[in-house]
């Protein structure tokens, strides 16, 4: 417990040093700042003044009564999606089939595994079994993406080349290779169940071919996914933000892990598809670039192609889930178009206010007096309250 203390001492000195050092403002100015800030923003505290870039912004500033902070992240998504409204964000064979009967584009199924219980007609192959897993893996010629119908944080999730039974080697794209038990033992049978529940399956997913401009910006065909945040208001969803998750050549996912491994986020301009320079990572240690470091493209003079297309697609999807109010939707821009990979219902709000943009404008606020379940006396109650 003193061991974590002191570290987070340590943390929030070197923060602290480093704002003193590259915004010349000393410690007993940014000590001001966090008090301001405690005092005009329920919802935030002294990591998000750091995180945020709120050093960089007048003090007592909008962005300082407008920003979410961390802490907040799971209650304002849990007081406008009530959990009895939220089960296909959650199950993704269940988000699957929505998408199927609604003709929504989604990812193409090459099969599904489930121990036990019928599966539905729309999956090509059916399994119950280990062995039926194996026979359609050394069957293929193309390369899947595997992940269990439930999870979280793309656990579970792996992109796999191909199977060669003979040689009894899967082969993933990040070139780890593992005998089939090896692989089984990582998925189906992982023993780990605090975000995975074997009887709900697995799914085999194709794998969506990015558009070719993306992957020339980004000089890697390894899709560079959207989030979209929309408020699915009763007369029209609207989308209220949206980001690009940028992979860096040579991995293998999105996944921005606080910058840690070398991907970044650009917002994206809902109404045209234009594109922001990057962040690579939390403030106060990251930068901004203009470029993109491996093909020198400019961010600022790029836009996403047939962005039109994906705002339709997604707010069509929207009007389909009338049980969430608010929606976090992971895309793909495909070859033809929009794809939709999964919907999130506590989607993670620190990467759409890393460019110094602040979550609880207007609108949202107006949306939330509208549709959120607020306790009196909560952080979000008081910030909504404080107008």
């Amino acid at each position: 417990m003193l061991d974590n203390y002191i570290k987070k001492i340590e943390t929030l000195y070197q923060q602290a040093k480093e704002v003193r050092q590259t915004h010349k403002k000393a410690l007993w100015q940014q000590l001001l700042d966090i008090i301001v800030l405690y005092r005009v923003n329920p919802c935030c505290n002294v990591w998000d003044y750091y995180k945020y870039r709120l050093y960089a912004a007048p003090r007592g500033s909008e962005r300082y009564r407008n920003t979410l902070g961390t802490g907040q992240i799971e209650p304002f998504n849990r007081s406008l999606n009530v959990r009895t409204g939220v089960t296909v964000s959650w199950d993704k064979l269940l988000f699957a089939q929505v998408c199927d009967v609604f003709k929504l584009p989604t990812v193409g199924l090459a099969g599904v595994f489930k121990p036990a219980g019928p599966l539905a007609d729309f999956i090509p192959v059916k399994m119950n079994q280990i062995e039926q897993v194996k026979e359609m893996m050394a069957t293929r010629t193309a390369p899947l993406f595997v992940k269990p119908v439930l999870c979280q944080q793309g656990i579970g999730g792996y992109y796999v080349e191909g199977y060669d039974k003979d040689a009894d080697r899967v082969t993933t794209r990040d070139g780890k290779a593992f005998t089939f038990d090896e692989f089984i033992k990582l998925t189906i049978n992982n023993p780990d169940t605090r975000l995975y529940r074997r009887r709900m399956g697995y799914l085999f997913q194709e794998v969506v071919r990015q558009h070719p401009a993306i992957s020339e910006f980004t000089g890697t065909d390894v899709p560079s996914g959207f989030r979209v945040v929309v408020l699915n208001d009763e007369f029209n969803p609207v989308i209220q933000s949206a980001v690009w998750k940028i992979v860096k050549p040579g991995n293998v996912n999105d996944n921005f892990s606080k910058g840690k491994i070398g991907n970044m986020v650009a917002r994206v301009n809902p109404e045209d598809g234009s594109v922001s320079k990057a962040v690579n990572g939390y403030w106060p240690f990251a930068r901004y670039f203009d470029t993109h470091p491996e093909t020198g493209r400019r961010f600022e003079e790029f836009c996403i192609p047939l962005w039109d297309k994906m705002l339709s697609e997604i707010k069509r999807a929207s009007s389909v889930i009338s049980t969430m109010n608010i929606l976090h939707w992971d895309v793909i821009m495909g070859e033809e178009g929009p794809v939709l990979l999964e919907l999130n219902d506590i989607g993670g709000t620190e990467f759409l206010q890393m460019h110094e943009t602040a979550l609880m404008d207007s609108e949202v606020r107006d949306f939330m007096r509208r549709y959120a379940k607020l306790r009196k006396g909560e952080a979000l109650e008081r910030m909504l309250k404080s107008d």
